[in-house]
């Protein structure tokens, strides 16, 4: 969800580009999640989950975690992106994305909002030219 609305909302010189620490590689988007984006007039119905590796993270200028445990899990496991690394929802409390896999449409709906707020935050913050995932 947070690819297409930072895809959405973004220059399209900025490239924007998501993985997962436990994304099944290859798998679709939930069926959910292409529901809730439809009705906010986005397809995500050809996204194919892709796992987080070093090699696609050095060269991002700006690398997103929906939660703690992702931002502090990537920075444990690779202390290089210090500085690179932060929450979605860094200026909304710091608060986290709270994963609605395998939940009801409602909390897909809830992580929809929460994703727009936060790519709002930072949309207005990123600069020309820079790679985010």
């Amino acid at each position: 969800m947070a690819e297409a609305l930072f895809k959405a909302k973004l220059p399209p010189d900025i490239e924007v580009s998501s993985a997962g620490i436990a994304a099944l590689v290859g798998a679709p988007a939930d069926p959910l999640a292409v529901e809730v984006m439809r009705e906010h007039g986005s397809d995500i119905s050809a996204h194919r989950g892709r796992q987080v590796v070093l090699p696609f993270l050095t060269g991002a200028d700006l690398i997103l975690g929906l939660d703690q445990t992702h931002t502090s899990g990537l920075l444990r496991q690779y202390p290089v992106l210090r500085g690179r690394v932060h929450k979605l929802l860094q200026w909304r409390s710091n608060a986290d994305v709270a994963d609605p896999f395998g939940q009801d449409k409602a909390a897909f709906q809830r992580a929809y909002e929460h994703i727009d707020w936060g790519v709002d935050d930072w949309v207005q913050r990123i600069g020309p030219g820079k790679r985010a995932v």
